[in-house]
């Protein structure tokens, strides 16, 4: 089981974008599925990898916030170009 630790994040982590199980499988031969899950539940656990959606992953909190922060920021220009647009569209109407 140690192996199969330390294994599976050096899998993960050359993919920034996660891995779904099913790619992991092929890389670990002769690992069973409740072997496999057991393991990844005792990274996530440890805060070794994180699962979103059905990815795993290797956390990276700063790529995270940096892609958070930019979003955000592209929302806010996007919304700044609609209201330029349709100015009378984010006024509530009279009824």
């Amino acid at each position: 089981m140690d192996k199969l630790l330390a294994r599976i994040p050096a899998l993960l982590a050359p993919h920034a974008a996660g891995l779904l199980v099913r790619r992991l499988v092929p890389a670990l031969p002769g690992t069973g599925a409740t072997v496999l899950d057991d393991a990844l539940a005792r990274l996530r656990a440890r805060d070794v990898i994180i699962e979103r959606g059905k990815q795993y992953l290797i956390p990276r909190p700063d790529e995270d916030q940096a892609r958070a922060d930019n979003e955000a920021q592209l929302a806010s220009q996007l919304a700044e170009l609609l209201a330029a647009r349709w100015p009378d569209a984010a006024k509530p109407s009279r009824s």
